[in-house]
């Protein structure tokens, strides 16, 4: 894989691209089949998240320290939950899903296991593991015909394993998996059309079919081997390669904020042209102005950052004004992602 300075930009290129598929599903109005698609598309930003977090998560001292470095971002992560449905404290225990977060804490957990196994056994082992989890998730919905709300733990842990695999393999042999998956998306699309009531087949994102998840790996797998062509043979302006980068570090600083800035700033905007491009210039201004006042809002001290989120929690708990509940979450979420990279470092030093 091609490198600058140590540095593997075509993952950036990656995680700026998925930025750019969340606006198109947070933001999007849908008002046409057009619409309908680019939000369709944009639902695969987490196959991107997830898959690349996975290829980088590493345990740097202890499996104990990484297991309460992923149990703070599982937890400190919910006031994202908050800019998603700002009463879901309010309705806990009853409301609480697995979100985006607390997925990406269960991601960045077992992918150092995952890894160690895959070197130890190759591909065979994830792809068993995939099939493993959607066959329990099939039973799960089938036969016993629970529903998970949020993000359903064994269909993403199904596309956590495939992505992971991947990212893993040599771009040629990436190709030929692109071929593979070409060849199933194929017949689950035949499948699809001469079994209209089988909803394993499906092809959206809230019924976790089969087929979302082979259209949504075959579409991370094409734009993962594009980025590394396009690492390798084009050459880039160091001032855009250094924008690219900089969202790139933030991209979970991005998350939050997009939200923020559709719900309070353009959310009476019909244009969905003004919608995203709106959205997405104000919101890397915000992060922008973060980074440059960054050393005031970094916090050293865990517990510290602890008594700020029960503060922040207690006040969301007993307020009512939409508003300010989506500001105190925003200021956590900013807290947040700022600081979430200290959590490792604070146990690392003092555990």
């Amino acid at each position: 894989m091609a490198e600058q300075n140590g540095r593997e930009l075509q993952f950036d290129y990656i995680k700026v691209f998925a930025c750019i598929l969340m606006l198109f599903a947070h933001v999007m109005l849908v008002e046409n089949q057009f619409d309908r698609l680019l939000r369709f598309v944009g639902s695969m930003a987490p196959f991107f998240f997830f898959s690349v977090s996975a290829h980088f998560s590493r345990i740097s001292k202890s499996m104990l320290q990484h297991f309460i470095y992923c149990a703070c971002l599982f937890v400190f992560g919910s006031s994202y939950l908050g800019l998603i449905d700002t009463s879901f404290v309010q309705n806990l225990p009853g409301s609480f899903e697995v979100g985006f977060m607390q997925m990406l804490a269960i991601v960045i957990l077992i992918s150092p296991e995952l890894k160690k196994i895959h070197r130890r056994f190759g591909m065979i082992f994830l792809v068993l593991g995939a099939i493993t989890c959607y066959t329990l998730f099939f039973f799960e919905r089938t036969y016993l015909e629970l529903t998970e709300p949020g993000f359903a733990l064994l269909p993403w842990l199904t596309i956590t394993l495939l992505g992971l695999l991947i990212t893993e393999l040599e771009i040629n042999y990436r190709i030929r998996f692109l071929i593979v998956l070409t060849i199933v998306g194929l017949v689950i699309l035949v499948l699809k059309l001469s079994f209209e009531n089988i909803q394993t087949f499906g092809f959206t994102r809230t019924s976790m079919g089969i087929g979302y998840i082979v259209l949504g790996l075959l579409f991370y797998a094409t734009m993962l081997s594009l980025a590394e062509k396009m690492n390798e043979r084009i050459s880039v302006n160091m001032r855009l390669k250094n924008v690219i980068t900089f969202i790139s570090n933030y991209s979970l600083l991005f998350m939050f904020t997009h939200i923020f800035v559709r719900t309070m700033i353009i959310n009476n905007y019909t244009n969905n042209n003004i919608r995203i491009f709106a959205t997405g210039v104000i919101t890397i201004a915000i992060i922008y102005f973060l980074d440059k006042i960054k050393g005031f809002i970094v916090i050293q001290r865990l517990h510290n950052y602890l008594i700020i989120n029960l503060l922040g929690f207690s006040f969301v708990f007993l307020n009512k004004n939409e508003n300010l509940l989506l500001s105190v979450y925003f200021i956590l979420g900013i807290l947040f992602a700022i600081n979430y990279k200290n959590f490792k470092t604070y146990y690392y030093y003092h555990c």
